[in-house]
């Protein structure tokens, strides 16, 4: 006894709820209903005559072994030679359970698939020590920059910033040395605040002047050693300047680095285009 050939699919899916208002618009025009009725009965006559074909065990193997060398799924409901459609064109209702329960199965593994991954417990850990670690870090960071500053080291840049703009017009020439320069001062603009540290009182000067800067009177003095180097003096208090006596502070701009320490009550600044590695250097040499 023969098996039907295969299962069909417009009977299956013809009525289905996707193509009903598709269905009543064709059937609302007179002219597309007649095409549809037509089409309908030329599908239904095709159907029957598949429908009646039989294939006898024999030749079921020889097609089943085609297809398996041609890689199509002989699972798929389109090869299914065991169970045929009912006449009227509907799944046998064994067949529909089997793809009702195909179609929940498929639903649930793409659920699986989209549910989100959840991170294990050691790569949380992780993730928590690696942000500990960095907020320490960065805690040390700014604890140490704040003990290396003083207070009123931002003044100091602001000098150092404002050395960026001069030609050297500004100065009057005076070639002498740093150290003897205080009675100049004092007779030609009155300045009390004068105060060389010794390792540079003896450096040649080329130029002298004195401006005002937020306030405070500031003595200036362009100075040759092996680089040009600038010398400022000025209260220290007047500017809000912070600065042991004899202990050196390094503040580095843009272009101009600066080395301050306190004399008395007078802050002194030398400030030389470069680096902080430059000034230690410089202040090292400067000592001996």
């Amino acid at each position: 006894m023969g098996q039907p050939l295969f299962s069909l699919l417009r009977p299956a899916y013809e009525n289905t709820p996707e193509l009903a208002d598709l269905a009543s618009q064709v059937r609302a025009d007179r002219e597309s209903n007649g095409n549809l009725e037509r089409q309908i009965d030329f599908d239904n006559g095709i159907a029957r005559e598949l429908s009646s074909l039989r294939l006898t065990g024999p030749l079921i193997k020889e097609i089943e072994g085609l297809l398996s060398l041609s890689g199509l799924d002989l699972g798929s409901p389109l090869f299914d030679v065991t169970k045929p459609q009912n006449p009227d064109g509907q799944l046998s209702p064994s067949r529909a359970v089997a793809q009702a329960e195909g179609a929940e199965q498929e639903e649930e593994e793409e659920d699986k698939e989209a549910a989100p991954r959840r991170a294990r417990p050691r790569t949380i850990l992780l993730a928590v020590g690696v942000g500990l670690i960095a907020t320490v870090c960065m805690a040390i960071f700014l604890i140490s920059d704040r003990l290396n500053t003083f207070d009123g080291a931002d003044r100091i840049s602001e000098l150092l910033d404002a050395a960026n703009s001069l030609t050297g017009d500004e100065f009057e020439a005076v070639e002498t040395k740093a150290g003897d320069l205080q009675d100049w001062f004092f007779l030609k603009h009155g300045l009390e605040h004068y105060a060389v540290p010794k390792q540079f009182a003896s450096m040649k000067t080329v130029g002298c002047r004195v401006f005002k800067f937020n306030g405070a009177t500031v003595a200036q003095i362009m100075a040759i050693a092996d680089k040009e180097v600038l010398f400022y003096m000025f209260p220290s208090d007047d500017l809000g300047i912070k600065v042991r006596d004899g202990k050196w502070e390094i503040v580095e701009d843009d272009n101009w680095v600066g080395g301050v320490t306190g004399v008395n009550e007078t802050c002194f600044l030398v400030a030389f285009k470069g680096n902080k590695n430059d000034m230690k250097a410089f202040l090292a040499k400067a000592g001996r």
